[in-house]
């Protein structure tokens, strides 16, 4: 029998709505276990949160973070074993910052990985570390807080940095604020033979060094102190008399931008970093005083020039004994 044309129209027209039918089918069964097992998930989180707080304080081996970097750390529940996956909550420090908070948490144990996903350093130079810690159950207490101390990769660890110190003479009246650029042109003389030191506390031990600016040739004024362990310094020195207070740079290897430092400041100085400190000494025509006393450069607030200063017709400044 030859099927009428709409009879067989028909036909197909009902295998195609029966799949369409099986097909809404399986949609929703899916949505359906979608849905279900979002909702046991939903409800599994909500045992996470509450209305307790925590703050992480983070203390640095090193002189801490620099402009563009970050470092960020993530909260999981104790006993998690996976924790490339996304962390209950992540909080990211910036330079300067000295914690971060995760908040509406629940009381029980905790475990947070530091440094976590999104850390902005390269290279990285911290040790990842997991932190366990455990939010009290006490009506009436919602803030809690612990702290961590970052270490130092052990490749990092062992690497030193270098001082650079550079000392030129200025003629007098010269006073060009916090232009780098009209203070190099202007101080095209060198300051030879002066005493400098540096000391402080670096990675886990003490350092003390000293030395003299060179005399002669390319170490005219110049003075390098290597293999100094990250840490915080003070540099002093030895400046001549008929000089104002010195006017310092500095310029950092890894961010190469020159800044001005006070005696105020402290130096910092970093794994595999170079630090070039450039010290202007402007003649105070209406001082003369003969030797040299200890000055801070850097480290101090206080900063007293004593000693005496002498132009040379070699465009170098010697101090005088």
């Amino acid at each position: 029998m030859v099927a009428h044309p709409r009879a067989d129209r028909g036909t197909f027209q009902g295998k195609r709505i029966g799949r369409r039918l099986m097909l809404g089918f399986v949609v929703f069964v899916l949505m359906l276990g979608r849905f279900s097992s979002g909702s046991a998930l939903a409800a599994q989180n909500d045992q996470f949160f509450g209305s307790k707080n925590l703050s992480v304080s983070v203390s640095f081996p090193d002189s801490g973070l620099v402009e563009d970097e970050q470092v960020c750390m993530g909260i999981f529940p104790a006993g998690t074993t996976d924790f490339s996956a996304p962390p209950l909550q992540s909080r990211c420090m910036d330079p300067g910052a000295e914690s971060v908070l995760f908040e509406g948490l629940a009381a029980g144990d905790w475990v947070v990985a530091v440094p976590g996903f999104g850390t902005q350093m390269t290279p990285l130079r911290y040790q990842g570390q997991l932190v366990s810690t455990s939010i009290p159950e006490q009506e009436g207490m919602y803030d809690f807080g612990i702290s961590v101390e970052l270490a130092l990769l052990p490749a990092i660890a062992g690497t030193t940095g270098t001082v650079q110190v550079n000392v030129f003479g200025c003629p007098s009246g010269t006073d060009a604020g916090g232009d780098v650029t009209a203070w190099e042109t202007a101080c095209d003389a060198v300051a030879s033979g002066i005493p400098i030191s540096i000391s402080g506390i670096g990675t886990g031990e003490t350092t003390a060094m000293e030395g003299v600016t060179g005399i002669d040739g390319t170490t005219a004024g110049r003075l390098e102190f290597s293999g100094l362990p990250a840490g915080a310094y003070q540099l002093d020195g030895e400046l001549p008399g008929n000089v104002l207070n010195p006017t310092i740079f500095i310029e950092s290897s890894i961010e190469g931008e020159t800044h001005v430092i006070g005696a105020g400041d402290t130096l910092e100085v970093r794994p595999s970093e170079t630090v070039a400190v450039n010290v202007y000494l402007v003649i105070d025509e209406g001082k003369n005083t003969p030797g040299t006393t200890p000055t801070l450069l850097i480290g101090s607030p206080e900063s007293e020039i004593t000693g005496g200063l002498t132009e040379s017709e070699a465009r170098s400044l010697e101090a005088q004994p």
